[in-house]
């Protein structure tokens, strides 16, 4: 629902309303009464008009673009008035803006399940990891049996070093010993995306061509486009994530109702985890894209349809929004000094990932498909 008109004319009020009701357009009337003695347009009426259906609004906006141009053409005549009630006449009330009928709070299947599905996973990675980490100088690691079905990617490369740690490591020495070497030089030697940052810094251009993208998409195991957003690196991480997850699903799911949330999270997962590998490689996880494109489609329905109801305090989304972009400004100027020779200053964070999840959480939030729609 949109408001279109606001005007102390009720004649004005009468015939904007015949007009939209001759073409078809369901709308209200709302004789609204300022009611606060401490302002000085006490006692003032307003009349305001709103369209319900947010898909016909660009019509309604041109026939009282057109109307107000000139009141006899024929592009506004209207056959018969069917506005039969004066606006005077209707009972005057105080709803300044229509607020969206949430669900009951109890009903955020989407979101609760996200929650769930995280901790779960991180449970299991905890359990599953390896008790320690061999000293190999590489920039591959052991995954654990999660991550290795869930990563992004988990190309030959990182195979072949888990398979070498797995089978020769010395708990003693905490070193690969034996056969197991030749497997680490080998997986060394062997090609694997390791983004383009890395391709850049470290110069390796020269072996871009021969290098596999997408190595186990590209084989059906298409889940991992969306996983990595379910998987967390550490207490403070997963602890982070969740909580504003929480807060900004719930009322993003109470809103838009389970299904659009749910294609909503697909949709932020797909975009901020492919990105983030193409900057960085596969060896990333966190929900933390989703929860920056909630808090930007949250901002921007704030901005474009405040009837909606979502409470996220501006100061709130200005931090995030500054938080985000401000990281990702400090990693472009990390970036460009690395090529001048200056130290690798680059932060852990999966900078690529917050702000594509964050310009994608904006445009869903220009889609009337993510609106209330009653």
């Amino acid at each position: 629902m949109r408001l279109l008109e606001e005007t102390k004319d009720p004649d004005l009020a009468k015939a904007l309303s015949d007009l939209l009701n001759d073409r078809k357009i369901e709308h209200k009337v709302e004789h609204v009464v300022n009611t606060n003695w401490g302002d000085d347009k006490y006692g003032d009426a307003v009349y305001k008009l709103w369209v319900i259906d947010e898909d016909l609004v660009d019509r309604a906006e041109e026939l009282i673009r057109l109307y107000k141009e000139n009141p006899d053409s024929d592009a506004v005549r209207i056959k018969r008035p069917r506005f039969q009630k004066k606006p005077e006449d209707l009972e005057p009330a105080i709803p300044l803006e229509p607020e969206a009928p949430r669900i009951e709070s109890g009903s955020i299947p989407v979101t609760r399940f996200v929650i769930i599905l995280c901790i779960f996973l991180f449970l299991l990675q905890n359990m599953a990891n390896p008790l320690s980490r061999p000293a190999v100088n590489s920039n591959l690691y052991v995954p654990s049996i999660v991550e290795q079905e869930l990563l992004f990617d988990y190309p030959e490369a990182a195979q072949t070093f888990t398979s070498a740690v797995e089978a020769y490591y010395d708990p003693k020495t905490e070193t690969v010993t034996g056969a197991g070497q030749a497997l680490i030089a080998k997986a060394k030697t062997t090609p694997y995306w390791d983004g383009f940052y890395d391709t850049v810094v470290l110069g390796k251009m020269d072996t871009y061509e021969e290098t596999p993208w997408f190595e186990k998409i590209s084989q059906g195991e298409f889940w991992r486009l969306i996983t990595p957003a379910f998987l967390h690196g550490g207490i403070l991480h997963i602890l982070f994530n969740l909580l504003w997850f929480w807060m900004l699903g719930k009322e993003i799911e109470k809103t838009i109702g389970l299904a659009k949330t749910a294609i909503m999270i697909v949709i932020l997962a797909v975009a901020s985890n492919t990105c983030q590998y193409l900057m960085t490689g596969f060896q990333f996880l966190g929900l933390s894209g989703v929860v920056a494109g909630y808090a930007m489609f949250i901002g921007e329905r704030q901005r474009v349809a405040p009837w909606e109801g979502y409470t996220l305090q501006r100061s709130v989304y200005y931090f995030l929004f500054f938080y985000i972009f401000g990281i990702a400004a400090f990693q472009a100027i990390v970036f460009l000094g690395t090529l001048i020779g200056l130290p690798n200053w680059s932060t852990p964070l999966a900078n690529t990932a917050h702000v594509a999840g964050a310009i994608m959480g904006f445009i869903l939030g220009r889609l009337n498909f993510f609106a209330w729609k009653g």
